[in-house]
């Protein structure tokens, strides 16, 4: 198992380019495209979701939103099991942070972003723009997050562009 020299991330694969994961690894345009019809055609987007760009924001710098595809959503639901729930209660006795439930958040919303940017993938687009994240818990033994965004096609904008703008 390696290590990402960039962001820290473990990687079972060892699918890394000096040192840096896929994700972390600088693709050009042109590759990242590939990658995301590639995806398209075959249905599975599990290996394009590191070239999708994403952002809380509307725009992304350096870029031009070319199409919208509109507003998108990924969701998730996790559920707590009784070794986590026994150890926060111990936890809750004397205080502090709860690592087992922080785990379990972490997880999920890595994993609801990974849902929205499939989707972002299957509608045409290359980037998800305006993304949000919101959290609830079912009952006591389960929690949910979902995120949501707009899927967009983006390109650089070149820099004749840049001057003029």
């Amino acid at each position: 198992m390696a290590k990402c020299r960039v962001c820290g991330k473990f990687d079972n694969w060892g699918d890394f380019v000096d040192g840096r994961c896929s994700s972390c690894t600088p693709v050009s345009v042109e590759s990242k495209e590939e990658a995301l019809d590639f995806a398209r055609q075959t249905g599975d987007a599990d290996s394009a979701t590191s070239h999708v760009f994403t952002t809380t924001l509307s725009q992304i710098t350096g870029y031009e939103i070319v199409e919208e595809q509109g507003v998108i959503q990924g969701g998730m639901f996790a559920s707590k099991n009784a070794l986590s729930d026994l150890g926060a209660g111990l936890k809750n006795l004397i205080g502090g942070e709860l690592g087992a439930y922080t785990s379990l958040l972490e997880a999920a919303r890595e994993e609801a972003l990974n849902r929205l940017k499939k989707e972002a993938i299957f509608k045409g687009g290359n980037a998800v723009i305006g993304i949000q994240f919101s959290g609830f818990a079912m009952e006591a033994e389960a929690l949910g997050i979902n995120a949501y965004g707009t899927s967009v096609k983006v390109r650089p904008i070149e820099s004749s562009e840049k001057e003029d703008a």
